[in-house]
C-alpha cells in the first residue's frame, strides 16, 4: 500500500514537470514564427548582395581571360586601317641606254602655223577650190585639176589686172592635170579661166603670198 501511494505521489510531481518544458517549445515556436519576416528579409539581401557581386567577379573574370583578350585583339583587327597608295618608282635604266626623250607637245593654240609653199585647184563648172587661200613668198607650187565636165584652164595675175605672170593651158575634161612652179613674192594674186564666158560665170579666186 505504501509503495502504490509512492508511486502515484511520484506521478503527481512529474506530469507538471512535463508540461513545462512543451509549453516552452510551443512560446519558442511562435516567437521563431513571429521573427520569420525579417529573418528572411536579411537573407534575401544577403542573396541579392551575393548575386551582384558574383557578377562583377564573372565579369572581371572574362575581361581577364585569354578569350576576352582575343576578342579585344580581333576588334583591332577588324577596324579599317588607311590604305597607303604606292609609290612610283620610275624603271631603272639600261646601263648606256640613252636618256627618255618627251614626246613633242603641239604649238599652243593662237600659234601662227607655218605657211606652205603649194597649193592645189580644183576647177569644176564654173569655179575654182583652192586648197590653201594663204603661201609662203618664194617658189610657189601651183597643181591645177579638172574636175568639170568641159576643158578648163587657168591664169596666174596680180589682183586688180589680167597681167599673166603665168598660165596653164587648157586641160581635159574630167582628167587633166598640170603643175607648174612660179615665183610670187608677197601681195594677193587673181587666178581665173580665160575661157570664153568662164571667168564671167564665176571662174575666178584669190590667192595671198606672205
Amino acid at each position: 500500500m505504501r509503495k502504490l501511494l509512492l508511486v502515484l505521489f511520484v506521478l503527481v510531481i512529474a506530469l507538471p514537470l512535463a508540461g513545462a518544458p512543451s509549453a516552452q517549445a510551443s512560446g519558442g515556436g511562435v516567437a521563431a514564427d513571429a521573427a520569420s519576416p525579417s529573418v528572411a528579409k536579411r537573407s534575401a539581401k544577403r542573396c541579392q548582395r551575393f548575386k551582384r557581386g558574383a557578377r562583377k567577379r564573372r565579369a572581371c573574370c572574362r575581361r581577364n581571360t585569354r578569350r576576352g583578350s582575343r576578342r579585344r585583339a580581333c576588334l583591332r583587327r577588324r577596324s579599317p586601317k588607311p590604305k597607303r597608295r604606292p609609290a612610283i618608282v620610275p624603271a631603272p635604266r639600261a646601263p648606256g641606254a640613252p636618256p627618255a626623250v618627251a614626246p613633242p607637245t603641239a604649238p599652243p593654240a593662237g600659234s601662227p602655223t607655218p605657211l606652205g609653199r603649194f597649193v592645189g585647184i580644183d576647177a569644176r563648172e564654173f569655179s575654182f577650190t583652192l586648197s590653201r587661200p594663204v603661201v609662203a613668198s618664194g617658189t610657189v607650187t601651183f597643181e591645177l585639176r579638172n574636175r568639170g565636165e568641159d576643158p578648163h584652164n587657168m591664169v596666174v595675175s596680180p589682183e586688180g589686172t589680167h597681167d599673166r605672170l603665168a598660165a596653164f593651158e587648157d586641160l581635159e575634161a574630167e582628167t587633166g592635170i598640170a603643175r607648174q612652179r612660179v615665183d610670187l613674192p608677197a601681195g594677193r594674186y587673181y587666178l581665173w579661166c580665160s575661157l570664153e564666158f568662164h571667168e564671167a560665170a564665176g571662174m575666178h579666186a584669190s590667192l595671198r603670198v606672205e
